[in-house]
């Protein structure tokens, strides 16, 4: 075997064989692990020394170093992770092309060896089996890669509740043939059993070619229809792919939902749980920021790969692909993530993408059995069984992840803390996500809060769960002043009620140094005697007009010492009239209250103990709405009340 140099010599090398008679070194038998790091020089003396296994990852090295225009001063100096098929080359990087990286500066860069799907494959361990990054061009369709992942999916994965049939939305649109100029709208009375894809997008502004009560019936499939070419670009897309597909039906809001007609829409929005669970395929329209845009016809492709090798008993040719981990993370350290999506769906890289970014897509996301991320850079899949890429990359995250950690469905853990904690967790995604109207915050949650109760979770109450009172109360705009959303949208208990100014904050922060309701309440104060929500309309689970809980809880009128209005923090002491209160507890406003005579007449309720290990006493700051009945409205929340506990008074208490 010829000597390595690290010279970026990266022609076709040769291979007579890499059968199991070739040497195996001790670089090569170690099985993937995140803490162990291999030497450059070494792996190059044990190139040269016989190990074709060694050899062809110095070829994948010195691919990717020529690729991406790297400068390193000492290349002995560079360290190697080996994952299976996958190279982490790890390095202080003075120089890469902004092609491959969006910053000059990163931690490591990561290259594939592989063979490409219905060619010959390699028997080395170093190489595996990847689809090419597609372009979509849209005279000339072809997504292989997803093609491999639907078949896959319905073929192995019994989780994912492959159907021939399933109920059909109220109205689906009848894509027809690939040649047919017009789609029709059937009703589900109408159509031939069947199965369909749904599709999330972003509206970005009106929709053009919207159904309305006026034009519905000429667009039903005894009449003319609706002609695809004056489709907006991302909807003539989700008609394209879902004929590519074999699919014959397709969902779209704007063309199934009679817009403008609220009672339809309520109807309708209500029943978004099963239009998406039922989906034989979500298309995530991710790279568009409005439905003019399209997700097809990529105008550049990264990530190709180039070939690097020949096995020449295999007749196999090995291919290279280098990408970085800006986007994606590595799998040990992802990049940051949404919160939801940590809990819920099987990847992470499509959080940077337009649609995700849009309130109304986060359940259309978590109720998916399957759906296909339209990047900016390639598609990625997701199923309630796993997640790929086109790249590979995320098939390397979840072979690597740790079986505990692997992402449960939201179905698990029925009634208990980790249940609703998953809820939590999607109220904390939610604030960080635009709604052009934020009246429709809870309808477009409404789908998975359905979900959620029919696996168990209980009565609803406007973003929270009336089985996880008191507790359920202890929300907080974390890092953030909020302001109260008018018109009304929910009552002042909720999270729902507040509008946060600052995107990336959350209402149920994780292990805070001021207490973590999250993890329960060992010693609780508060006992719920009543609660419930007045809905606006026909759903359920959407709007409201009002809500109460009224509960029996200690109770003290509070002074406030000092508030900081850059943070919303307030130090408060027990309102007495006879004896002085000297110690303080300390809190923060959901938003700021700058009137000093709504300032003199503040309260503390005190909720409980958390299980945090420092039985951290938390409550809510309320003021009276009307004093004599004993109503309040929440404006804040207690963080550290215990100085409160020895003059607050069991009081039966209304929460508007």
């Amino acid at each position: 075997m010829s000597a390595i140099t690290p010279s970026g010599d990266t022609s076709l090398t040769r291979f007579r064989t890499l059968g199991s008679s070739e040497p195996t070194c001790e670089y090569c038998a170690t099985s993937p692990d995140s803490s162990v790091k291999h030497h450059w020089q070494a792996i190059i003396v044990s190139a040269e020394s016989g190990c074709s296994t060694c050899h062809l990852r110095c070829i994948a090295v010195l691919h990717a170093l020529t690729q991406t225009g790297v400068q390193v001063q000492n290349r002995h100096g560079l360290q190697l992770r080996f994952y299976g098929s996958t190279t982490q080359i790890i390095r202080p990087i003075e120089k890469i092309e902004e092609q491959y990286l969006g910053s000059k500066e990163c931690d490591s860069l990561f290259v594939l060896l592989y063979t490409k799907p219905g060619q010959p494959k390699s028997s080395s361990s170093a190489v595996g089996v990847s689809h090419e990054i597609s372009s979509r061009n849209v005279s000339t369709l072809s997504l292989p890669a997803l093609l491999d992942w639907l078949a896959d999916c319905r073929k192995n994965h019994p989780g994912c509740f492959f159907r021939e049939e399933v109920p059909l939305p109220s109205r689906i649109l009848d894509v027809g043939g690939a040649d047919a100029e017009r789609i029709h709208i059937q009703t589900s009375e109408e159509a031939s059993p069947g199965t369909y894809a749904a599709l999330s997008y972003c509206w970005g502004g009106d929709v053009p070619m919207k159904t309305t009560s006026s034009n519905f019936e000429e667009r039903r499939v005894q009449r003319e229809g609706i002609l695809v070419g004056q489709l907006p670009k991302t909807l003539q897309h989700a008609v394209i792919v879902t004929r590519y597909l074999g699919l014959r039906y397709l969902w779209v809001d704007a063309l199934c939902i009679l817009q403008g007609n609220q009672e339809d829409w309520e109807r309708e929005s209500g029943n978004m749980a099963a239009v998406f669970r039922n989906a034989e395929l979500v298309l995530g329209a991710d790279m568009a920021s409005t439905s003019n845009e399209g997700f097809l016809d990529l105008q550049t492709v990264k990530y190709r790969g180039l070939p690097v090798a020949f096995v020449e008993d295999e007749t196999a040719t090995i291919y290279a692909r280098v990408y970085d981990v800006l986007g994606y993370g590595t799998p040990f350290r992802p990049a940051q993530r949404d919160a939801a999506r940590s809990q819920y769906s099987r990847s992470d890289d499509w959080t940077h993408q337009p649609l995700s970014r849009r309130v109304w897509a986060l359940q259309e996301d978590l109720l998916a059995t399957r759906m296909v991320h339209f990047t900016d850079r390639e598609l990625m899949w997701q199923c309630r069984s796993t997640s790929q890429c086109e790249c590979s990359h995320l098939n390397l995250i979840v072979e690597l992840q740790d079986p505990s950690e692997k992402t449960a469905p939201i179905q698990a853990n029925i009634g208990t803390l980790g249940h609703y904690n998953r809820w939590y967790d999607i109220a904390n995604s939610v604030i960080h996500r635009n709604i052009t109207n934020p009246q429709d915050l809870l309808p477009a949650l409404s789908g998975l809060a359905t979900q959620f109760q029919e696996d168990g979770a209980g009565p609803y109450l406007a973003g929270l769960w009336k089985n996880d009172l008191p507790r359920a109360l202890l929300w907080r705009p974390w890092g953030d002043i909020g302001r109260r959303v008018v018109p009304y949208r929910a009552p002042s208990w909720s999270w729902v009620s507040i509008e946060h100014q600052q995107l990336g904050n959350h209402v149920y922060p994780r292990n805070t140094r001021w207490g973590d309701p999250l993890e329960g309440l060992m010693n609780t104060y508060a006992t719920i005697i009543e609660a419930q929500c007045t809905p606006k309309g026909k759903d359920p689970m959407g709007a409201v007009v009002d809500g109460f809980i009224k509960l029996s809880a200690p109770l003290v009128q509070v002074q406030v010492i000092q508030t900081d209005t850059l943070t919303s923090h307030v130090e408060l002491r027990p309102l007495m009239v006879d004896v002085e209160c000297t110690k303080s507890s300390f809190g923060a406003l959901d938003y700021l209250v700058t009137v000093d005579e709504d300032m003199e007449m503040l309260y503390v309720l005190l909720i409980g103990e958390c299980n945090d290990g420092y039985a951290t006493v938390m409550g809510l700051i309320l003021r009276p709405t009307d004093l004599a009945a004993n109503r309040f409205e929440r404006v804040g929340y207690i963080f550290e009340g215990k100085a409160m506990v020895k003059y607050a008074i069991q009081s039966v208490v209304e929460l508007v």
